[in-house]
């Protein structure tokens, strides 16, 4: 859902919860971290895209909107902003999941309000 994507000055004015990422080194390691700009970080197991939520059998409803953006650095277009869901790990078909998410999933569990 490209349209669904904004740019810098719609996401300030949004007052949705943003996220950059970028990479630090850690132990001689780079990995992905974040600051959430906007808002705090909502509360979920695993922050999903569209098309994602829909693979793993949680689809987004019509009106639902979104719960956060994330910057998108390798867009060349003004809209940088992608949206994404808030779910949580029982609304998810597990089977369906990625290494990455299942990871996220096993980190983040219980860390929200159900």
């Amino acid at each position: 859902m490209r349209k669904l994507w904004i740019t810098n000055v719609q996401a300030q004015a949004s007052g949705m919860p943003c996220l950059i990422p970028r990479q630090v080194e850690v132990n001689g390691e780079w990995v992905w971290e974040g600051k959430w700009a906007g808002a705090p970080e909502p509360v979920a197991d695993i922050l999903l895209t569209y098309t994602r939520c829909a693979q793993l059998g949680c689809p987004v409803k019509p009106k639902e909107r979104p719960s956060a953006y994330i910057y998108n650095s390798g867009e060349g277009s003004k809209y940088r902003y992608v949206p994404l869901w808030a779910r949580f790990a029982e609304q998810i078909d597990i089977s369906k999941a990625n290494e990455l998410e299942l990871r996220v999933l096993r980190r983040r569990r219980g860390d929200g309000v159900r």
